[in-house]
């Protein structure tokens, strides 16, 4: 009997898999990447709201 194949004290625990966090936090390409469009978004959902509230003009 291989000791591979059994379900043993020699069988390795499962592999949890990392949370979306973690997965975030590990690549700092994609930190950087977030850093960028995060803070343009909200600069742009701004300016588009104060664009918004501008009256029209009526002559």
């Amino acid at each position: 009997m291989d000791a591979e194949n059994t379900t043993g004290e020699n069988a390795q625990p499962e592999q949890e898999r990392p949370r979306w966090q973690q997965i975030v936090f590990d690549d700092i390409f994609l930190i950087l990447m977030l850093g960028l469009v995060v803070p343009t978004l909200f600069y742009l959902v701004w300016g588009l709201m104060d664009l918004a509230s501008v009256p029209i003009y009526e002559p």
